[in-house]
């Protein structure tokens, strides 16, 4: 397959001082997948995603050498809050900052 078959066509952009809440309801209205965070001068600086959100939200499971422990993973107490307070940062305080880009050549 040639790189222009993997282009992705009109992507949506926010800036990096958009409000997360904000992020989200772009993200509703447009039904897309991912955003373009443009810095001030319009240049891309990273990427905002529902993934990126639930990234920071939810606990990291810390690998034990192997071993199966067979637990259920909860979100934990106070995730409503974090939420909450999450809602009113600039996305530039999550966004993914590596962005893999490809040409149309």
């Amino acid at each position: 397959m040639l790189c222009k078959g993997a282009i992705a066509g009109k992507i949506s952009k926010i800036s990096e001082d958009t409000a997360v809440e904000e992020a989200l309801a772009t993200l509703k209205k447009t039904q897309d997948e991912v955003l373009l965070v443009v810095d001030t001068d319009n240049q891309p600086s990273g990427l905002f995603s529902i993934p990126i959100i639930l990234k920071n939200l939810l606990p990291v499971s810390v690998p034990m050498g192997g071993i199966d422990l067979n637990l259920t993973v909860t979100a934990a107490p106070g995730i409503g809050k974090r939420l909450k307070n999450m809602a009113l940062l600039p996305v530039s305080a999550l966004m993914e900052r590596k962005i893999n880009t490809i040409s149309e050549n």
